[in-house]
């Protein structure tokens, strides 16, 4: 199975202006009372300001959208919430979570299951199919999703379309 790599790209026609941060930048000597005054003042004159980095332009996928794929869930989450990634078929499960002599006795795991994952990039919709969703797996070969051992918080995928 072949790696997936995403990179976000930023507008770089958004304009920024970049300043010098007396924290991280050149080493300048001071007295220690001088500099805790100076410290405060910074602390106080940048308190009600806000960093404004460079708006996301697109996500691109690195050389070719391989076959296969592992997606996390916390990587599909976040491409949701940003915008470039988009889902098909979305079913919330529970699965015990306990041992075998009290499987509820502990809180339930919950997995987001999916049919598709679409990646937005700015080379046009990648999608993926779900072969294998996120779910707790029986430790034997025979047997149904949702009881046994393994838990896996990540869709396996496989290339159905790229434009």
């Amino acid at each position: 199975m072949a790696n997936l790599r995403i990179r976000k790209l930023a507008d770089q026609d958004a304009e920024r202006v970049k300043l010098f941060d007396p924290f991280t930048g050149e080493s300048l000597l001071y007295e220690p009372e001088i500099a805790a005054e100076l410290t405060q003042q910074l602390r106080e004159a940048l308190a009600d300001v806000e960093t404004s980095p460079r708006p996301l332009l697109g996500v691109a996928i690195e050389g070719d959208a391989p076959k296969t794929a592992k997606l996390s869930e916390r990587l599909v989450a976040a491409g949701r919430a940003e915008g470039w990634i988009e889902v098909e078929g979305e079913e919330i499960v529970h699965r015990s979570s306990g041992p075998p002599e009290n499987p509820w006795g502990t809180p339930a795991h919950t997995f987001v299951q999916l049919t598709a994952v679409v990646l937005k990039t700015v080379d046009g919709d990648v999608r993926y199919k779900v072969v294998e969703n996120p779910d707790k797996w029986p430790e034997e070969t025979e047997g149904d999703a949702g009881f046994g051992g393994e838990v896996r918080w990540y869709y396996e995928v496989e290339l159905e379309k790229a434009k």
